[in-house]
């Protein structure tokens, strides 16, 4: 009979044994690497994380200084030291409605009451620029009152004095001047006599002509012999004018000269017939 070998002997061959131990080495080894592999994962993630939080510049020593002078000048109100005082809301809701009553404060006067200022005394409420020059021109567009008419030949009485109208006659008029128109007219003299003591403003005084039973307004010409009055007339003393109005002929029967002599009297008027024919 042959004889048998170790091997068969053993009851299981030598060549197993061997390819077995090598798959088992083979496992080890890749189990080893996997775990080197995490390893590396896991020292790189906590690298990436611990760095971040380490590029952060510090805070330099003027921030620093600068927080807490902050944080100094926002503490006022707490009686304990190093506590920060921070405003409520209520605090704050409060602040703004006091802020409010104050921006609306003027608002609040009612009609017809003088404002007051802080130290009690009213406010002068009297308009100003435009306002004011509208209600100027409104009272000087407010008809006068006219003292009751006097016959041309008679005397009127005027504040300080009394006024006449010394002279008037008939005219053939010539335009003298850009806007002037030649025509019928009338020249008179208006004459004023300081009775009183201090000297008459006339600075102010105007001249004015109606004509005709619809009193319609003459045109008042600067040429013809026109002279303004003086702007004063002294204590005692008389002053004139002469004045030139276009007039048809066919309106001269009636006839209303107004002097307006200052803007405290009433219009001082004479009435009557005036001359028709020229020369």
């Amino acid at each position: 009979m042959p004889e048998r070998s170790d091997e068969t002997e053993a009851g299981l061959p030598t060549s197993g044994n061997a390819e077995r131990g090598r798959r088992k080495q083979r496992w080890i080894a890749a189990a080893l690497v996997g775990v080197a592999g995490a390893a590396v994962a896991v020292a790189a993630a906590w690298s990436v994380w611990t760095g971040a939080g380490t590029t952060t510049a510090p805070p330099s020593a003027g921030a620093v200084a600068s927080a807490a002078a902050g944080q100094k000048a926002a503490s006022g109100k707490t009686g304990q030291a190093g506590e920060t005082a921070t405003p409520s809301e209520d605090d704050a809701e409060k602040s703004d409605e006091k802020s409010g009553e104050e921006k609306t404060g003027q608002a609040k006067t009612k009609p017809g009451e003088a404002a007051k200022d802080p130290g009690g005394g009213p406010v002068d409420n009297a308009p100003s620029g435009s306002l004011a020059v509208a209600k100027d021109a409104d009272r000087a567009a407010t008809p006068k009152p006219v003292a009751p008419a006097v016959e041309l030949e008679e005397t009127a009485e005027v504040a300080g004095g009394v006024a006449t109208i010394s002279k008037i006659e008939a005219i053939e008029a010539k335009a003298d001047g850009i806007g002037q128109i030649a025509g019928p007219a009338i020249r008179f003299v208006v004459e004023v006599r300081n009775t009183s003591d201090q000297e008459l403003k006339l600075d102010t005084a105007e001249i004015t002509v109606e004509a005709g039973a619809q009193k319609l307004p003459a045109i008042r010409l600067d040429g013809s012999g026109t002279k303004l009055f003086p702007l004063e007339v002294a204590a005692g003393k008389r002053a004139s004018g002469t004045f030139v109005f276009l007039v048809p002929e066919d309106q001269r029967g009636q006839v209303r000269i107004y002097l307006n002599y200052a803007a405290s009297e009433s219009v001082v008027a004479f009435e009557g017939a005036a001359p028709r024919k020229a020369g």
